[in-house]
Parts: C-alpha cells; structure tokens; sequence
C-alpha cells in the first residue's frame, strides 16, 4: 500500500520550515547582518505598551528572556515526550536520528553564538544539556553496534 501525504502534512512541513528559517533569522540574520532593523525596532516601537517591563532594568530583561528561553524548552520537552513515547511501542531508527540531528544542530548554533556574544557559562550549561540528551542515544547506537557485531562474528 502506498502512503500518500495529505495536504495538512504537506502544509506542516512547510511551517516547521517557516518555523526553523525565523529562528535563523532572528538569531543570526538580524543581529548580525541586519543591525539596522534592530534600532528600526528599538525606536519605533519603543513604548511603554510593548517594552514597559523590559525597560524597568536589568534583572526584568533577564526574566523575559528566561521566560522566553523556558517556553522554548517546554515546547521541544512536549515533542520530544511525544516522539520517545513512540519508541516504547517500537524501535524507530529515524526518532532516535530525529532527536540526535535536532541536539547537535542546537547545541552548535546556540554555543557558537554564545562564545561570538562571550557568554560562556551559557556555552556549559548547553554542554550539560547535551550530555543528558546524548548519553541514551550513545547508549542506544553502542548497544544496537554490540548486538550486530555480535550477529556478525563467527564461532569457531
């Protein structure tokens, strides 16, 4: 039977891309090679509305971004929770594939960026969190290449 992608699938993949090129545009694009959309925004929707807890000092500016790094993190915990639930059904390849590419592009991207802005300590705490994300997929792969070299190996 030929499985046949519906135009809602079609049209997910096309938001997760949307999803994941906004993010490489406001992380990199933006800051970097568009630094005059920056002051754009700054000036022009500098308002009490839009900035009034940001602009109350230091400490409320590291609170939204933890708030806004935290919902970040709760959304990819929910997909992940989702997706791993599947393995307990059946051993699929291409989650534990999914999972790893996902980390790994994080983790680069993200601690690149850190060490270019000199925020090291972030740098750590991202080798932390991809320590504990790696450590069952490295478990998996080692246990999956024991069990067929041990299919492979002759007896004598």
């Amino acid at each position: 039977m030929e499985y046949k992608t519906s135009t809602w699938t079609k049209l997910l993949h096309l938001v997760a891309w949307i999803i994941l090129l906004s993010g490489v545009f406001f992380a990199l694009i933006v800051p970097y090679f568009i630094p005059e959309l920056l002051d754009f925004y700054l000036s022009e929707f500098n308002s009490d509305i839009l900035f009034e807890s940001i602009s109350k000092g230091p400490k409320t500016m590291i609170q939204f971004l933890f708030g806004l790094i935290g919902g970040i993190m709760i959304g990819w915990g929910i997909l992940l929770i989702i997706i791993t639930r599947q393995l307990f059904i059946k051993d699929e390849p291409w989650i534990w594939r999914a999972i790893t590419i996902s980390a790994i592009g994080w983790f680069l991207f993200d601690s690149v960026l850190s060490i270019a802005l000199g925020s090291f300590f972030n740098v750590i705490f991202n080798l932390v969190f991809l320590d504990l994300v790696m450590l069952p997929i490295v478990g998996y792969n080692y246990s999956n290449w024991k069990t067929s070299k041990n299919k492979n190996s002759v007896s004598m």
